[in-house]
């Protein structure tokens, strides 16, 4: 008998800014967005996930405080206050995730990956 435990170390996680440029007084909006097709999104990563979310700036680094949950993703805002280029963050917590020997290699294939599948028959 073969046990088999897997742990996925990540999925694809990215912001995606509602603008690219903003004027000091007005809010920036980004969607966190969680999936493999760029920019759309599975599902909504918890805002209790996240261990930090940031905006740095060459003089400053300031806690992203709004953070929220509408519909696939997860929603961050914050009001800017100065100019110049500003980058902005986000730590999320691991989330263990549990598979069987099969779901892993179903898991594999979804992903394109079929040669890592093949590889730990």
């Amino acid at each position: 008998m073969v046990v088999c435990g897997a742990t996925l170390a990540a999925h694809d996680f990215w912001l995606v800014p509602d603008a690219f440029a903003v004027t000091p007084g007005e809010r920036v909006a980004l969607r966190g967005q969680t999936s493999s097709l760029f920019p759309t999104s599975l599902s909504a990563v918890t805002p209790d996930r996240i261990v930090e979310a940031r905006v740095v700036t060459a003089s400053s680094s300031v806690q992203l405080q709004n953070v929220s949950v509408l519909g696939l993703s997860l929603r961050l805002s914050h009001q800017e206050s100065s100019v110049g280029q500003h980058l902005i963050g986000v730590q999320l917590a691991p989330r263990n995730v549990r598979e069987t020997p099969a779901s892993f290699s179903r898991y594999l294939d979804l992903e394109g990956a079929p040669e890592a599948r093949i590889a730990r028959i």
